[in-house]
């Protein structure tokens, strides 16, 4: 991890453990995982868990959220993939959201 954030710029900053007031985004995270996926699913196989987290993460990333001004995360990043498409003319950033792209055309 410290190679990877070396190579990329990007500056890490490691908080007190057992402090989860620092860290509040990704506990939140934490707790939504935990209320909503795994105390209500049951999973027979780490098979059937990947599937049904697959599931889970494209429900949770199609949801609006007032935090994005009820657009949904995937919209979100389909307008940023947009946005460098025409600043920059290039086309590999939309093919990650085709079944966005298609539905725009």
């Amino acid at each position: 991890m410290n190679r990877f954030c070396a190579e990329n710029g990007i500056a890490r900053k490691l908080i007190r453990p057992r402090t989860p007031e620092h860290n509040g985004k990704v506990e939140r995270s934490h707790k939504i995982d935990q209320e909503r996926f795994y105390r209500t699913l049951a999973f027979h196989s780490i098979d059937d868990l990947r599937g049904q987290g697959r599931r889970w993460n494209g429900r949770h990333n199609d949801t609006p959220r007032i935090c994005l001004g009820l657009k949904s995360p995937n919209e979100v990043e389909l307008a940023k993939r947009k946005k460098l498409c025409e600043d920059t003319g290039e086309i590999r950033c939309l093919r990650l959201f085709k079944r966005f792209t298609s539905s725009d055309n």
